[in-house]
């Protein structure tokens, strides 16, 4: 955390460093938007330039504090790991088995979602 002062501190010999160690040191993190599809041009351009505006970047600083992304989310896959179930008798069956009511396709489907992060 010693590191991160001496950065917040220093502007001049690396502005994006510590405007992020100053954010950081602030609890001025990131605001995060979620959604099924990517991000349009438009809209990330507009946080760019709210962002240059209000922190006084250029276009190439500007890029550590806007970004987008995309991750993923698998809640089962049978492949690689199983929840099984101990039942009051002992017997211990996979959740899919176990469950009359529960359809393992709906917790087997990979959820894909993309992120835009940008300066709050």
């Amino acid at each position: 955390m010693a590191s991160v002062k001496v950065w917040a501190a220093e502007p001049e010999k690396d502005k994006v460093l510590s405007l992020l160690s100053s954010m950081l040191l602030n609890r001025g993190l990131f605001g995060v938007e979620l959604q099924n599809q990517p991000f349009k041009d438009d809209k990330i351009a507009s946080f760019k330039k709210e962002a240059k505006k209000k922190l006084g970047l250029t276009e190439k600083e500007v890029n550590y504090f806007v970004f987008t992304g995309n991750v993923t989310n698998d809640a089962y896959r049978s492949d690689k790991i199983r929840i099984n179930i101990l039942f009051k008798d002992g017997l211990v069956r996979d959740i899919a088995e176990a469950s009359d009511q529960l359809s393992i396709d709906v917790l087997a489907k990979t959820v894909k979602k993309h992120y835009l992060c940008f300066p709050k």
